[in-house]
């Protein structure tokens, strides 16, 4: 779907995910490992690890007991880190390599906007269409995005909401919402 076949009279919001809809690793997920590694003095091809990191992701994501706050993400990427690196890399470097990769992963030089995402944001703020990220990535998000240049359209007061035991709360369609896809992004439209 194009954006010139949305009807924006009828379109109230947008909201956006982040990670996959509006930034991408950069180069990869692999390669940012890979170089991590290396500094480690391990030895380990980023498409080895691309292929393990997607499996060990999707584990993890399913995982009971995950655990909210910054402690808890740092907890899921340990794990998301040990898993992936397993075996070549050993267990008495899994922290010092899991806490370099979060710091990389939070830096805006590895994240690329994905293509046509800054068009489609430009075209919605010259039509005064508010938009807002959506997102369950972690507590670095804000800083990733305002160092990308993506938090322009963004309202500043928007902020993951969480529900009482910490978890960021599933985001709800006003009454009579519809969800479109398209255009490099989700719709919350409403008629």
């Amino acid at each position: 779907m194009s954006l010139a076949a949305v009807d924006f009279a009828r379109v109230r919001a947008v909201t956006f995910d982040v990670g996959g809809t509006l930034l991408a690793p950069h180069p990869s997920v692999g390669a940012v490992y890979a170089e991590a590694l290396a500094r480690h003095g391990i030895e380990l091809t980023p498409e080895v690890i691309e292929a393990r990191f997607a499996k060990t992701f999707r584990a993890q994501r399913a995982a009971p007991g995950r655990v909210a706050g910054e402690d808890g993400e740092r907890t899921f990427w340990r794990a998301v880190v040990r898993d992936s690196l397993a075996p070549e890399c050993p267990p008495e470097k899994i922290e010092p390599v899991s806490a370099e990769l979060w710091e990389e992963f939070a830096q805006a030089r590895r994240w690329r906007p994905l293509p046509g995402a800054g068009d489609l944001l430009e075209a919605l703020a010259a039509r005064g269409t508010p938009c807002a990220a959506l997102s369950n990535w972690d507590a670095r998000l804000h800083r990733v995005a305002r160092r990308a240049g993506l938090d322009g359209p963004f309202p500043r007061r928007a902020r993951l909401q969480r529900n009482r035991r910490g978890e960021t709360a599933r985001p709800r369609l006003p009454r009579g919402g519809t969800r479109a896809r398209g255009a490099g992004g989700r719709a919350a439209a409403r008629g």
